[in-house]
């Protein structure tokens, strides 16, 4: 049995997947939902990162997609 965490995501949905009609459109769906999940947290990154270098450096605020596309 599965505790909660990362163990939930990977261990007990794709078993309970496999036992759904057509599970390989829910495998799918699945990835997919947990791929957008983990964009969305790096565009939340980034723009934390892009805020801490604004805010500390305010002539850079009128070019700000500049301070996005130099971060590595």
């Amino acid at each position: 049995m599965a505790q909660d965490g990362p163990g939930l995501a990977f261990v007990a949905y794709p078993e309970a997947i496999l036992q759904m009609p057509a599970p390989n459109v829910w495998a799918v769906l699945f990835f997919f939902m947990l791929f957008v999940l983990g964009l969305g947290s790096q565009f939340a990154g980034i723009e934390a990162v892009n805020t801490a270098i604004i805010d500390h450096y305010p002539k850079l605020r009128a070019s700000k997609w500049k301070v996005s596309c130099v971060k590595i």
